[in-house]
């Protein structure tokens, strides 16, 4: 009997500040959506082989992503017959790892992967992912969304976030859900801050996590009292938040 083959490999989940995972369209079928994966190279460290796979087919650095958990296990699926005929293995196996990304949402940038693999990318809970994507990875899809099921919904973890706006101001804010506090913005109602209403389209250019709320409060309050400048190099990645928060410690 000959032997069974599997193909090894690493993968990545990576969510928000809402629990809201980052899938990725692929380029050579519009009606699907997978998340980031692809084989480990001989001698690399799974870890090693993921942040070399995001960054390839994404174009994510591994510097706007914070590790949060590894699957315990190898998780294996096989190919359908019309596609393992075209393979030298049966499937694939591979070890997946949660990630929370961390950067602004325009280091998101397809036309700076290595590869060309994807030509979309949008934040998608788990129920969305699993009718999006192949119907032979929604079991292994499954089995990520219960190992990461924790993390897949609001934590209670706060944030700071930056708005551009309109005119070109930027608004700077807190909370514990990201998403969901830039739709209220977005909708322009009564949960809208009073300093957006009138000033669509907004753009959300800038979150970061930054702990517990009365941290959160810590840095917004140092945020809103910088300079324009001070905060476009925030948004642009020229000064971290780190740095902002720790020179005004020092003062």
């Amino acid at each position: 009997m000959a032997e069974v083959v599997f193909r090894a490999g690493v993968g990545a989940v990576i969510i928000n500040g809402a629990g809201e995972i980052l899938v990725f369209q692929r380029s050579n079928n519009d009606s699907v959506w997978q998340l980031p994966q692809g084989g480990l190279k001989t001698s690399e460290e799974p870890l090693q082989g993921v942040l070399r796979e995001i960054r390839e087919e994404t174009g994510i650095e591994p510097g706007q992503l914070r590790l949060l958990r590894e699957h315990p296990d190898w998780l294996a699926y096989e190919f359908p017959p019309e596609i393992r005929a075209t393979k030298t293995f049966i499937g694939q196996a591979h070890k997946w790892f949660l990630f929370r990304f961390t950067g602004v949402e325009n280091g998101i940038d397809l036309q700076a992967a290595e590869d060309d693999e994807f030509q979309a990318w949008q934040w998608m809970s788990g129920a969305e992912l699993l009718e999006k994507t192949f119907s032979f990875k929604t079991a292994v899809y499954r089995k990520l969304l219960a190992e990461f099921s924790d993390h897949l919904s609001n934590t209670g973890e706060w944030w700071v976030y930056a708005i551009r706006c309109r005119d070109g101001s930027l608004y700077t804010g807190v909370t514990t859900d990201v998403s969901r506090r830039f739709k209220e913005h977005q909708a322009g109602g009564r949960k809208c801050a009073r300093y957006l209403r009138g000033k669509a389209p907004l753009e959300l250019v800038f979150h970061s996590p930054v702990g517990l709320k009365r941290e959160a409060l810590r840095v917004e309050k140092r945020l809103k009292k910088l300079a324009k400048t001070e905060k476009e190099a925030l948004v642009l990645g020229k000064l971290t938040l780190a740095e902002i928060v720790g020179s005004w410690q020092e003062q």
